[in-house]
């Protein structure tokens, strides 16, 4: 009988910032603004403390799905005491960040918060929460119905609740749109369709007030009378 060989997890606490050249460790003002959003600190836990770069990102972009818009990440920890409040780029390996790499002795981050700041693009901190992960998420990965994200299994009800009355809202937009289209196709069909008989007996009612001739204009009046009566 094979034995399989147990991973070794990596579990570590994470703190996401929300602009991309933030240099601070956050007030707690803005720690509690952060978290509303969906953002701040969370403690992950990594499957597999060997995975390459692309699953490290990965992961983390399952815990702070907003990531995933931002054009990459950027690694800081706080520079030199504890009680310092500026931050400095981890510096980035050739390959990317992976969980070896930042338990690696020479990096020294030890135990401190690793921060995250995103890459190319502010995070919009008017999210809603639904769309965020909670700190622990079980199960396997789902695709939306709606909008082919992929979330927990735990996550995915949240948030369905909210992309699916966005996905309706649309929906009605559409709906409204078409209806008025067709309104407004129906009266340019009926307005063409008008009796090109009926056109030109109201012509020729008109004409005889602009004839000239006395006896003529006569001639073109009896007849719209007649129809008249």
């Amino acid at each position: 009988m094979t034995k399989t060989c147990k991973k070794t997890t990596y579990t570590h606490a994470f703190f996401c910032l929300a602009k991309r050249k933030d240099s601070d460790i956050p007030t707690p003002a803005a720690k509690t603004t952060l978290e509303r959003a969906g953002l701040g600190e969370r403690k992950i836990t990594f499957p597999d403390k060997y995975c390459g770069a692309s699953d490290f990102s990965d992961h983390l972009q399952l815990n702070f799905p907003q990531l995933k818009y931002c054009g990459g990440f950027q690694l800081l920890r706080s520079r030199g005491s504890t009680r310092s409040k500026v931050l400095e780029i981890i510096p980035c390996p050739q390959n990317g960040y992976t969980p070896e790499g930042l338990c690696s002795k020479e990096l020294g981050v030890g135990a401190a918060v690793i921060y995250i700041r995103p890459l190319q693009k502010y995070i919009d901190m008017q999210d809603p929460p639904s769309l965020t992960l909670t700190p622990q998420t079980t199960g396997p990965l789902v695709e939306c119905v709606y909008c082919a994200e992929i979330f927990s299994f735990s996550e995915i009800q949240g948030h369905n609740d909210c992309c699916e009355k966005k996905n309706n809202s649309d929906s009605t937009a559409e709906e409204t749109l078409e209806n008025t289209q067709a309104g407004t196709s129906a009266a340019a069909s009926s307005s063409s369709n008008q009796n090109p008989l009926e056109e030109n007996q109201s012509s020729s009612s008109e004409e005889w007030t602009t004839e000239p001739d006395f006896y003529k204009a006569a001639n073109m009046f009896l007849p719209s009378l007649a129809q008249q009566c």
